[in-house]
Formats: structure tokens, sequence, C-alpha cells
């Protein structure tokens, strides 16, 4: 679901078969118990990665709803629900990291911006994605942002 999920999200940003998670790196995930997931009808349909990075810090990431899915607000609820669990867990900041192309503009991504704008989240720093994962970047199709948002919570 994930990588299905992020070929048409990210396109035109990875080259041909490239996969944003492999079941190996998603079972270490689950078993560090950082994957949230959102269930209809006994039914997975939507998830997101929780990662804790400092004592008062959390991460969200690889927000993922099946395409099926989408339009019912089930992404706010994952987001919302990560946000009350890193609450709890002691942070009071929450982050996200968006990739974004440098050089041309991308539908889905402009979309997210404005909705983690709306959701609160501030973008804090701008880093070039090639220069952060060099290793990564090279399976890029084109030169990319790596945008920091934070949120206080």
């Amino acid at each position: 679901m994930i990588n299905a999920v992020f070929e048409v999200a990210e396109g035109g940003l990875w080259q041909p078969g490239y996969l944003r998670t492999t079941p190996n790196d998603f079972a270490d995930m689950v078993n560090k118990k950082e994957i949230v997931v959102a269930e209809f009808k006994d039914r997975i349909v939507g998830l997101v990665r929780l990662e804790t990075i400092s004592e008062k810090l959390s991460k969200f990431g690889m927000l993922t709803v099946k395409p099926e899915y989408e339009g019912r607000g089930i992404g706010g609820k994952l987001v919302d629900y990560a946000e009350d669990l890193a609450r709890e867990r002691g942070s009071n900041k929450m982050r996200l990291e968006l990739l974004s192309p440098k050089e041309w503009t991308h539908d889905g991504k402009n979309m997210l911006e404005s909705w983690y704008t709306r959701e609160g989240y501030v973008p804090i720093e701008r880093l070039s994605f090639e220069e952060l994962y060099p290793e990564e970047a090279r399976k890029l199709c084109t030169p990319c942002y790596f945008t920091l948002y934070e949120k206080t919570l």
C-alpha cells in the first residue's frame, strides 16, 4: 500500500521502480511500534509513522491513505492521533518533512504544503535533499528540497 500510494503521490520525483520502503524496513518500524494504522471494516485503509526524535520532539511521516478512501478525513485523523500520542509520550513539538522539486511545481506537494500549513505546521528550514541523503538522491529524477515543518503541540 505504501509504495503504491507514494508512486503516484511522488510521481515525477523518483526513477521508475523506486520503493518508498521495503518489507524489512517496514517490519523494523512495526517492531519499534512506530506505525499507526487506520482501519475501516477490518481493513487497513491508511497509516502514519510516528518517531521519537528527542525527549520533546516527535516526527510523523509516511502518511498514507488508500486512494479509494481519500477525501474522508482519514489522513487528518491519523495526524491528530499521532499528535495526541506524541503528547502522551512527552513531546511538545511535532515535525514533518516534505520532499518537493526545486525546478518545477508538483501539484500534490503544493496541496500537502497548504494542508500542513492549515493544520498549524510552520516551515522552519529548507534543505537540499541531495546534500542530506546523497545515496538516496541518486534515485531521484529531479533535484529536490526537503522542507522541515514543525508544530507546537
